[in-house]
């Protein structure tokens, strides 16, 4: 009961600009709900305003992707993060798809914040002897953080991971590339501090 009431009490403390009045009449309806003791459906209507302030934090985070490269445009997607990361374990996940204009090239970028599987990743990132030991990757250094980046040898394909703090983890995947040079610029020009600020760290 105290937990369901602390909740309560946290939501209604957040101020979201978005969707504002409809998170709040979640948590509104959820608190009467709870009064008249239906606990489901309390939880239910929390869970609502929960889902919709997570969208909200998910369009806060687009502002950290890296700009798209001269001669390329980028398009987000509409997929629902929050029930995509659910799978996995929860977070927030966030994509955004760049197309080089003339060319074939694409590459995938996503931003993936509280998900438990971050932290395996995060470790194999940071180990030396597991980068040396595969085949097109390299360290790349990005401020305090590392991030490693692997391209197919003689192919066009690659992808590159960077873990900030053990909580976010940005990752690009690329598509008919001619090399690795456009993975490793757009790694170092992630928006990292304005993730963190957002991100609470």
């Amino acid at each position: 009961m105290r937990l369901v009431a602390l909740v309560c009490a946290l939501l209604l403390a957040a101020t979201l600009p978005a969707s504002a009045d409809q998170v709040t009449d979640q948590i509104d309806l959820g608190k009467q709900y709870y009064e008249e003791g239906d606990l489901g459906g309390a939880i239910n209507e929390l869970q609502f305003a929960i889902q919709d302030i997570r969208s909200q934090l998910a369009e806060q985070y687009r502002a950290g992707f890296p700009p798209a490269p001269t001669g390329w445009t980028f398009e987000d997607s509409e997929e629902d993060s929050s029930a995509a990361m659910a799978m996995f374990g929860g977070g927030t996940s966030v994509v955004r798809t760049y197309t080089q204009e003339g060319g074939d090239g694409s590459i995938e970028a996503r931003i993936s914040v509280d998900n438990p599987m971050i932290q395996g990743l995060a470790a194999m990132v940071s180990n030396p002897a597991l980068i040396a030991a595969n085949p097109g990757a390299k360290r790349v250094r990005v401020g305090r953080d590392n991030a490693m980046v692997q391209f197919e040898e003689g192919g066009d394909s690659g992808q590159a991971t960077l873990i900030l703090g053990g909580r976010i983890m940005l990752q690009l995947e690329g598509r008919g590339l001619e090399n690795g040079q456009i993975l490793e610029d757009m790694t170092q020009a992630w928006q990292v501090d304005v993730l963190k600020k957002i991100a609470g760290m």
